[in-house]
């Protein structure tokens, strides 16, 4: 099956991959890599926007817990 930019629609289980892979990269500050991946591997752009979101989202999260915390 193709989109309509002629990139192959990908298999849930690749998907799953991803999306895991996103979540351990935004432990490891490494999340750039994953993202500029799923770009490249055809995930739609609604969800590498959500990423990149999440990604900002998770910082500011880490800087809130470490001010709070006295990190």
């Amino acid at each position: 099956m193709k989109l309509k930019e002629n990139k192959t629609v990908l298999s849930e289980g690749l998907l799953n991959k991803i999306v895991d892979n996103f979540f351990k990269a935004l432990q490891k500050g490494v999340s750039d890599n994953y993202i500029a991946a799923a770009d490249k591997a055809g995930m739609h752009p609604d969800a590498i926007k959500v990423m990149k979101q999440m990604e900002d989202q998770y910082g500011d999260l880490m800087i809130q817990i470490r001010k709070k915390h006295n990190l």
